[in-house]
């Protein structure tokens, strides 16, 4: 229910913040698994057999 943001090896100042402060739904009580596309600028979010982008 909750996510940290990292940079290298650190996690930064202010976390961990609640799923729902990136607009999860309530439906969603964690997230399975996230990938960084630093190409395109966008991070995938996958829960079961869903993903956000």
């Amino acid at each position: 229910s909750q996510f940290w943001a990292v940079r290298g090896a650190e996690a930064q100042a202010g976390y961990p913040k609640g799923i729902r402060t990136l607009g999860f739904p309530a439906s969603v009580g964690k997230i399975d698994a996230a990938f960084s596309d630093k190409e395109k600028k966008k991070t995938y979010f996958f829960v079961g057999d869903k993903y956000w982008r």
